[in-house]
């Protein structure tokens, strides 16, 4: 059979028109594939939008239900403050009506106990967990309420040092095996005290603007490896940010004046001062 350039030309149209056809229907499934996309789009858009508007309903129920309380004093916080404010100005009948707002669903703030189902007469604290004698406002208060105050036995010897993967069950075993450098030099023979001393011998505050980080100074007066046994002792790590020398300088000026060292707390820890102070707020209305 000839082919002809008539077949030649039938045979280019007819696969022309099969090209369209195909570019149309791509065309048209594109087309509504992004309708599709646009109506799913504007569905959940319209649904945020409408969980919006819900919220915010809720928001100005709750605002019209807030507004309809009668406050003559607000207290912003229900830590041992606030509820210290808020239970002196209802119980010296300074105010009548006193309002008290804490965020979070109990009062207290970081006085905070809890007790496990397994050892139910003891109290855990997560927060603040003693106070000193001196502190005269606190045990006052514990006096008025009537909480017993328990004497804390504080630990008075180290069981386990750890330091540089090395354990000890005392400073000079921990500067023996893992500082042995300081074996032949000035703290050769220093407790962990005696070093403290030493670096604070004729301390004055002018001194100790000069030097503003804690740890820079501590490693000027001991050295590099005497400053790394130092803070060995106490925990004291880079990452948890540097102490101001004059700070540290004020404080040990001002413990003796601002603390006993003498420690106590309540049999509940000091949530036991947190549920007093609401139970007497409540008392006096």
């Amino acid at each position: 059979m000839v082919q002809t350039d008539y077949s030649v030309v039938r045979n280019l149209e007819v696969r022309g028109l099969f090209m369209s056809r195909v570019k149309a229907f791509v065309a048209l499934f594109t087309f509504i594939l992004l309708v599709i996309i646009l109506v799913v789009l504007a569905e959940l858009k319209g649904k945020e939008n409408s969980a919006r508007v819900k919220g915010d309903t809720a928001g100005l129920e709750e605002e019209s239900v807030m507004n309809q309380m009668s406050c003559h004093v607000v207290v912003v916080g229900g830590g041992i403050s606030g509820m210290y404010m808020a239970e002196t100005l209802v119980r010296m009948k300074k105010e009548s009506n006193v309002c008290l707002f804490e965020k979070y669903s109990r009062f207290g703030g970081r006085d905070y106990d809890v007790r496990f189902s397994r050892a139910p007469n003891i109290a855990i604290s997560l927060g603040a967990w003693r106070v000193d004698k001196k502190h005269k406002k606190v045990m006052d208060l514990a006096r008025r309420l009537k909480i017993p105050m328990l004497k804390m036995a504080m630990p008075g010897k180290v069981v386990l040092i750890e330091a540089r993967g090395i354990y000890a069950s005392n400073s000079q075993s921990m500067k023996e095996q893992a500082f042995p450098t300081l074996l032949s030099g000035l703290f050769a023979n220093m407790t962990v005290s005696e070093m403290d001393k030493y670096a604070w011998i004729n301390m004055t505050r002018e001194k100790a603007l000069e030097v503003p980080s804690y740890r820079d100074f501590l490693c000027q007066k001991l050295g590099s490896e005497g400053c790394e046994f130092y803070s060995a002792q106490y925990a004291v790590k880079r990452e948890y940010g540097e102490e101001s020398t004059l700070f540290k300088y004020e404080e040990m000026n001002s413990f003796d004046h601002l603390f006993s060292g003498n420690y106590v707390r309540p049999a509940g820890g000091l949530s036991d001062i947190a549920s007093a102070l609401k139970r007497s707020a409540k008392r006096f209305g």
